[in-house]
């Protein structure tokens, strides 16, 4: 017979595998209805106006940056050495010595890729300060973003209101961000720190040429941000806008901030309408 002290193991062994046995559905099913549970109107619209920005400077910075890099890597050799000659005097008060002339355009598609990322990364923080203060009893509407409540009415005039004041504080401060990156300043480091390396190099690699090591700098950096540039209409179009233009780096960043403010302008009454078709029906969104 067994004893006492076994037949009390056994009897906890298997209380012990039913508890685990039922305790792992009951587990899974609440996972799953974690997993399940749905965002509420208050995150989704906020979600929704942090998409849109996103998407407006995404449109804005990548068409001029990619005009910027079609003329550094497409435009004839001499043009493109000429046109970089005089942007680094601009910014070094001297003339940029060959062995940095050539890397002078890989410094710049570096430069445009953190400044593009800063810019875009900047978007959330930016929103979440902003919105507080434009949207009509903000605390009411955070109170429901726990939960899968829709939030409290607001008049429509007083969304548009609140979405033109929202994009006039983001473009502002997305200009900001523009200005302290400070592009031109981070520019003029690299080329400094590529004539200090030169100068304390013994003896320089004379098989790279000019042309292998703007190629080679270049391919590296498209390689990198996915970009194609293989037809020549890209060509036609990028290299024209800054022919002669010996600050052609100044022209871009004032062009690019004026553009990204004019379509942020152009494109609220998309938000607008989509904010309305979230927080009302279709037909009042028509009546807009």
């Amino acid at each position: 017979m067994l004893s006492s002290s076994v037949i009390i193991y056994l009897v906890s062994l298997i209380s012990l595998l039913c508890a685990v046995t039922l305790a792992a559905p009951l587990k899974l099913q609440q996972q799953q209805e974690q997993d399940d549970w749905p965002l509420s109107n208050a995150v989704m619209m906020r979600d929704t106006i942090e998409g849109f920005y996103e998407t407006v400077v995404d449109d804005v910075l990548s068409a001029h940056t990619e005009d910027l890099l079609v003329m550094l890597t497409h435009s004839p050799r001499n043009k493109k050495l000429k046109l970089l000659q005089s942007q680094a005097t601009t910014l070094r008060g001297s003339p940029l010595q060959d062995g940095c002339l050539v890397k002078m355009p890989g410094y710049i598609g570096n430069q445009l890729h953190q400044l593009n990322a800063r810019v875009f990364g900047a978007i959330r923080g930016i929103v979440g300060e902003a919105l507080p203060a434009v949207w009509p009893d903000y605390d009411a509407l955070e109170s429901t973003m726990m939960t899968t409540e829709s939030p409290p009415p607001v008049p429509q005039h007083q969304v548009a209101s609140a979405l033109y004041s929202l994009n006039l504080a983001v473009g502002h401060r997305l200009t900001q961000v523009f200005e302290d990156f400070d592009l031109l300043d981070r520019l003029r480091h690299d080329l400094a720190a590529c004539d200090q390396a030169i100068a304390d190099t013994v003896q320089e690699d004379s098989t790279l040429t000019m042309k292998s090591t703007t190629k080679m700098t270049m391919t590296d950096y498209i390689i990198n941000t996915g970009h194609r540039f293989i037809h020549r209409l890209f060509w036609t179009r990028g290299c024209g806008k800054f022919d002669n233009d010996t600050r052609f780096l100044e022209t871009w960043l004032r062009t690019a901030r004026a553009d990204l403010r004019s379509e942020l302008e152009s494109r609220v009454g998309d938000l607008i309408m989509t904010i309305y078709n979230d927080l009302y029906n279709e037909e009042f969104s028509n009546d807009f």
